[in-house]
């Protein structure tokens, strides 16, 4: 669940009631979108867990499509940008995909609600969120990412046995399902697996996976 902003009590609507209600109410939509599936939450949910009316709801969003618009616009084009402007930044193809799995890493650590998002509408096969964040990104930048990983190939950076056009997604799952699955597997062993201890080990399961033997070369 995303966490309120610093003094403002969980519940209850902002004294502006403009932006801030805005917010607050896209805040409670993208957690329960997380929890829920887009097709799952209600306005009657939303309304609950933000603390306003249904009546102000649709005053600010005039109806349910236009609340999942405005708040899919504002959450997930910036976590696009971030991770995938990397393709077209200076350093190696080794160094592209490690700042990607860390801005990934970084981003599920401030919005907890993405990964399960991820896995509702972005893993699944009928995700609804499929043609839409491919279209965030852009086919260029697809095919740029492609042309960069085969070029660590050839200079042996990375692992020559990779498909390119799987690496992404290998980084994505690699880094979201040991979190979406930490707390059963926590209960299976009696210890607790922290998130740093996550990160750390998918961190260097994904650099030895990722990064080629000395010497090699396809």
């Amino acid at each position: 669940m995303i966490k309120q902003a610093a003094g403002r009590p969980a519940g209850r609507p902002p004294k502006d009631g403009g932006d801030g209600l805005r917010d607050l109410i896209m805040e409670a939509a993208i957690s329960l979108f997380a929890a829920k599936g887009l097709a799952g939450a209600s306005l009657k949910e939303i309304s609950r867990r933000s603390g306003v009316t249904s009546a102000l709801i649709y005053y600010h969003f005039g109806n349910r499509e236009n609340l999942i618009e405005e708040t899919l616009n504002r959450f997930l084009p910036p976590l696009v940008e971030s991770v995938w402007s990397e393709v077209e930044a200076p350093g190696s193809p080794l160094d592209m995909l490690l700042n990607m799995h860390r801005r990934l890493g970084e981003f599920a650590e401030k919005a907890p609600w993405f990964p399960p998002l991820w896995s509702r509408e972005l893993a699944s096969e009928s995700g609804s969120l499929r043609g839409y964040m491919s279209s965030l990104v852009g086919p260029g930048r697809f095919f740029r990412f492609r042309e960069r990983i085969l070029e660590g190939q050839r200079e042996g950076l990375i692992n020559p046995g990779l498909q390119p056009e799987l690496v992404f997604i290998s980084i994505v799952a690699g880094l979201f399902l040991p979190g979406l699955t930490r707390g059963e597997w926590a209960n299976n062993w009696g210890e607790p697996i922290t998130a740093e201890m996550t990160r750390e080990h998918v961190r260097a399961m994904t650099l030895n996976g990722l990064a080629a033997g000395k010497g090699a070369r396809t």
